[in-house]
């Protein structure tokens, strides 16, 4: 039964209109919609701490590096379109990238070896695009920022980036070791019970544990305490320590294109004593599943770096005024003098009568010279017995 809320008197549940005063009813529908509004709305509320639950976010504490990325898809036919690739690299990052402040140009062996990959592409333009910090760099690929196509840097292939595909390698280095001028180091065996400082990362000082018996100390340096200044210089040469009070090490362990940029530039202070102590590879990082995109890009590179126009880049920009003959002393070693137009290959053939095992006459000397592109005529090789 329905009570009139006006009179009192009873009517039927189904009455629109009271039969003894003629009061309209409300519809019990308003009631049903306030009820189902009221439900949706308390949904909502439960349903968004469940999702905050599920998908925290700290802005206030997550560094750009640490976001999940996820990867663009069609890379190849949007820098087809516009007829530009972007590319992402670290400012000021000697010798791959840095523009020359009395000329205002672009220059480095990164730049210019992706504008002669882009070419043999068929793409126009390159365009870089600086960041000056590295660890955020790879976002700059990624769906949500899209500021850039690929990456470079000196970057070695890191499967923890799981939205980056990486190219074949473009560059192949390894650790050099740098000491003061005058010290009486010469290789790794004479580092026991010396300090030795590294770059700060994780590779370098498992590498160092793992080839010195027991150093003294194994520091840990970056850049980014002093700007301007190389940690290289504030920690081996002993006048730069004492301005900085910053603590001395007896030698130091690092990337060779970066380090001999250093050594160079220190007026004698520093010297590189031993060359590829490891090996490892330089690679191109850009969206996963482009792979189309990665196929064009190794194609080109390959072509490139078989070519004279590679082994040019890296005399310019990666070599390094190094004594290749003053420790051959061993009269028992096999030596060969080079002469103008030979190769490795042609040196292999004459010893081997095989131009395929030129490497093996490289491992005989590569921890004396820094790049088999940076052989000259005059140098003393060390030619195996094997």
């Amino acid at each position: 039964m329905k009570t009139c809320s006006n009179c009192n008197s009873a009517n039927l549940d189904e009455a629109r209109f009271c039969e003894k005063c003629g009061l309209e009813f409300k519809s019990s529908n308003r009631k049903k919609i306030l009820l189902w509004s009221v439900i949706g709305l308390s949904l909502l509320f439960i349903g968004g701490i469940y999702y905050v639950f599920l998908h925290p976010v700290s802005p206030d504490t997550e560094s750009e590096s640490e976001m999940t990325y996820t990867s663009r898809q069609d890379v190849l036919q949007a820098i087809k379109r516009s007829g530009v690739l972007r590319v992402a690299v670290e400012s000021d990052a000697k010798p791959f990238n840095w523009i020359d402040e009395e000329t205002n140009e672009t220059k480095g062996f990164e730049c210019e070896l992706i504008t002669l990959v882009a070419k043999e592409m068929g793409i126009k333009g390159v365009q870089l695009i600086w960041n000056s910090e590295y660890e955020n760099i790879p976002g700059m690929i990624s769906n949500e920022k899209n500021e850039a196509d690929i990456f470079m840097g000196g970057y070695i292939a890191n499967p923890s980036l799981d939205f980056v595909v990486w190219s074949d390698p473009y560059y192949e280095t390894g650790y050099c070791l740098i000491v003061p001028d005058g010290s009486a180091i010469k290789s790794l065996k004479d580092l026991q019970n010396k300090k030795i400082g590294i770059y700060n990362e994780d590779a370098a000082e498992e590498f160092v544990k793992e080839h010195v018996t027991s150093p003294a100390a194994i520091n840990r340096y970056d850049d980014d305490k002093y700007e301007g200044e190389d940690w290289l210089m504030i920690h081996l040469v002993d006048r730069y320590a004492r301005q900085f009070n910053e603590d001395l090490v007896d030698a130091a362990i690092y990337d060779y294109p970066f380090a001999k940029v250093v050594v160079s530039d220190s007026d004698g202070d520093l010297n590189i004593v031993e060359y590829n102590l490891n090996s490892f590879s330089y690679q191109i990082g850009l969206p996963k599943n482009n792979y189309e995109l990665r196929t064009e890009l190794n194609s080109a590179l390959r072509k490139i770096m078989i070519s004279d126009d590679y082994k040019q880049l890296v005399i310019k920009y990666l070599n390094f005024d190094f004594d290749a003959d003053s420790d051959i002393a061993d009269k028992e070693l096999r030596v060969h003098e080079v002469e103008r137009g030979e190769t490795l290959s042609s040196i292999a053939v004459i010893y081997f009568n095989n131009s395929n095992r030129w490497r093996e006459i490289w491992e005989a000397n590569k921890n004396r010279i820094p790049d088999f592109n940076l052989i000259v005529v005059g140098n003393k090789l060390i030619i195996p017995n094997i």
